[in-house]
């Protein structure tokens, strides 16, 4: 299934079931709606930071509503997501970036590394035009925060 067939199908869901609930997460519900607010933010985001149709935007966070939108933003601006295990470590989040060619890795550090950011600068190191997207604590310079990015102001048709 292509990514623009993937996209199109959460879009018609999302526009279907628009004021059901989509996903719960920790006690957190975003309805169908809502969901696809985030996807098209970030869509536009990944646009704006470079990422083109045909790149990989890999991913590495945990379980969360965060990783479905970051996936199906990927594939509304025709990227192609990349999954992660969120326990990578910094040189194998590297090789992986390196092996992908991936223009993107959104990533939040495991809860216990005692230095959280070490797999993202080892990635930085390795592959310093990589786009880096943080989630879940505060960035450091030339990295861009999750939370942002899906406020993105998207046009709206």
């Amino acid at each position: 299934m292509s990514r623009g067939v993937l996209a199109a199908s959460v879009q018609a869901a999302c526009e279907r079931w628009a004021t059901r609930p989509a996903v719960t997460h920790r006690g957190r519900t975003l309805r169908y709606e809502q969901l696809w607010e985030r996807i098209v933010a970030l869509a536009w985001a990944y646009r704006s930071l470079g990422i083109r149709p045909g790149d990989r935007v890999v991913c590495q966070l945990p379980v969360c509503p965060e990783h479905l939108i970051a996936m199906s933003a990927a594939w509304a601006c025709g990227a192609i997501h990349v999954g992660a295990d969120k326990d990578l470590t910094g040189a194998e989040l590297a090789a992986l970036v390196g092996r992908t060619q991936a223009a993107a890795v959104v990533f939040q550090p495991p809860a216990d590394l005692a230095d959280p950011l070490a797999p993202l600068r080892a990635v930085r190191a390795a592959h310093p035009s990589t786009v880096t997207i943080l989630h879940g604590i505060p960035p450091e310079a030339g990295e861009h925060p999750l939370a942002e990015l899906l406020a993105f102001p998207a046009p709206h048709p």
